[in-house]
């Protein structure tokens, strides 16, 4: 591991965490926003009716589903 001066931790530490602001904000939050707005309009489906769903990491095992081919 390479020592570093404490004012590059800190900067190199500011970036990660505007990074980390930056991707919770646009890529997690921002759809969910989008999806309410253009929802708000719907006589269908209200944003307070709508699921989201969490997706947690893949773990293997036996499918549960047979596969359709056709």
């Amino acid at each position: 591991m390479m020592w570093r001066p404490r004012a590059e931790h800190k900067k190199t530490m500011t970036m990660y965490r505007e990074r980390i602001s930056y991707t919770f904000n646009q890529d997690i939050c921002g759809p969910i926003v989008i999806r309410n707005e253009v929802m708000k309009e719907s006589a269908d489906c209200a944003p307070n009716n709508i699921d989201v769903c969490d997706v947690t990491a893949w773990t293997p095992e036996v499918c549960s589903v047979g596969c359709d081919d056709s």
